[in-house]
């Protein structure tokens, strides 16, 4: 016999949104927020309309959960920082009434989406400014995966905030966006990025900029990482 779980048994953020109703534009600033904690590499995809009829949901405990309100539904892939191998896939899920976020996550790891049905989300303050793209650089196929994260990094610390310039790292030529999440423990800066999409059969040489947050005056170990490989390790001094 399949457990059902009701909404009101599981555990869920409260967000204070002052509209009676919330709007696509709301639930996706609510999901963004969120998302800001996350350190790993991750994708969300956004269902395109308001889920209305209910879904049923196969949780990581290998419970039924039933959604029997009006809501916006997200789904998370996530991935490790390590192998940028998936590690994980849950639904975020905006009530559309209150605003309330509900994180599920999911036992089955296998993709369910009708991709026609969803768009993907961007996060622009996770994004880096990028300097030189791939226009009129020419394309190159990569047949050395030791080759992708060749290039040269300029480290820049002003008014307490650490600046990174990446110049000529090899990018997946269909990349619209080049994300980036920032990580600190025990002294250690870890930097992830990663561009979407990545699916192009190409590459090409690409400069670009981020910030990588504040930190204060002292001597850390700045871990910069691009998928499976560090592009980047090595003892900085902040002064």
């Amino acid at each position: 016999m399949k457990k059902t779980v009701l909404f009101l048994a599981l555990s869920f953020v409260f967000t204070l949104i002052l509209t009676a109703q919330i709007t696509q534009e709301q639930a996706d600033l609510i999901v963004q927020t969120q998302m800001k904690g996350k350190i790993y590499p991750f994708t969300v995809y956004a269902k395109k309309s308001l889920q209305t009829d209910g879904i049923t949901i196969l949780t990581s405990k290998g419970e039924n959960f039933e959604l029997n309100y009006s809501c916006w539904v997200y789904y998370v892939i996530s991935y490790s920082t390590n192998s940028f191998f998936l590690t994980n896939k849950s639904y975020l899920i905006v009530k559309e009434s209150s605003g309330n976020l509900l994180e599920i996550n999911l036992k089955d790891t296998e993709s369910c989406l009708n991709f026609e049905e969803w768009r993907e989300m961007r996060f622009p303050d996770l994004n880096a400014s990028i300097l030189a793209g791939c226009e009129g650089k020419k394309s190159f196929i990569i047949f050395e995966t030791s080759l992708v994260n060749r290039g040269s990094i300029k480290i820049s610390y002003i008014d307490g905030e650490l600046l990174i310039e990446h110049y000529d790292a090899i990018i997946n030529c269909g990349f619209e966006v080049i994300n980036v999440t920032t990580s600190f423990s025990n002294d250690t800066i870890d930097i992830y990025y990663w561009e979407t999409p990545d699916d192009a059969e190409c590459y090409c040489d690409v400069d670009f900029s981020y910030s990588a947050g504040k930190f204060e005056s002292g001597t850390y170990r700045l871990v910069i990482h691009h998928f499976m490989q560090e592009v980047y390790n090595q003892i900085i001094i902040l002064e």
